[in-house]
Formats: structure tokens, C-alpha cells, sequence
């Protein structure tokens, strides 16, 4: 296929992204660690998602920034004790190391059937 070819197709994620708004609704989003969203858009989705599901480094970075995830997944390697203890009831780890972080979660939203 030639590189033409991949971007003239019907949903090409390039094309995709360019019709996103705040009228588009998503029924769960993954926050993954890196760098944190700070768009008005971005902000919008997290906002008014249904369901949020963060990787673990990220878990502690969304409440950082005020909002609480329905599920925070991962190893969870990178999270202090403390940070554990108090968000047992949202915290599910998963211990196996052959896939990341952001592969478990989306395992988790596939279970959940997402």
C-alpha cells in the first residue's frame, strides 16, 4: 500500500482526529503516563467521560489534577504505599510484566466491555 493509499482511507486516525469536539462522547478513556493532557478539548472529554481508567503513574497524576478515575490499573511499581492504601478500592494490580500498563488497562475496558 502506498503512503497516498493509508491517508485517503475512510478513517484514517488523522482524519478522525480533525472531527473531534466537545459533541463527541466517548464511553471510556485511558489516561496513560507521559505528559498530561492540558488542551480545553482534552479537558472536556476527561470531564465528561462516564468512565476513566488510568494507568497506574497516571492515576496519581489525574488526581493531582482534581478529578478521580473509576479504575486505576497497572503494576503498581511507581505508586507509594500510602497512595495504595487509600485508593485500595479503585486500585487493581496486576502483577505479570509481560505487558505494559496501557495494554492491562485496555484488557481491563475489553472485560468491562468497552
Amino acid at each position: 500500500m502506498e503512503a497516498n493509499d493509508a491517508q485517503s482511507t475512510k478513517y484514517h486516525p488523522t482524519r478522525m482526529i480533525k472531527k473531534l469536539n466537545e459533541s463527541t462522547l466517548f464511553d471510556a478513556v485511558i489516561v496513560a503516563n507521559g505528559l498530561f493532557p492540558t488542551s480545553q478539548l482534552a479537558w472536556h472529554f476527561l470531564k465528561n467521560c462516564p468512565y476513566i481508567c488510568c494507568c497506574d503513574g497516571a492515576g496519581t497524576t489525574l488526581i493531582e489534577h482534581g478529578l478521580k478515575p473509576h479504575a486505576i490499573i497497572g503494576d503498581g511499581d511507581s505508586l507509594p504505599q500510602a497512595f495504595k492504601e487509600q485508593y485500595k478500592d479503585i486500585l487493581h494490580v496486576v502483577e505479570e510484566q509481560e505487558d505494559n500498563d496501557l495494554t492491562k488497562a485496555t484488557f481491563a475496558l475489553q472485560k468491562l466491555r468497552f
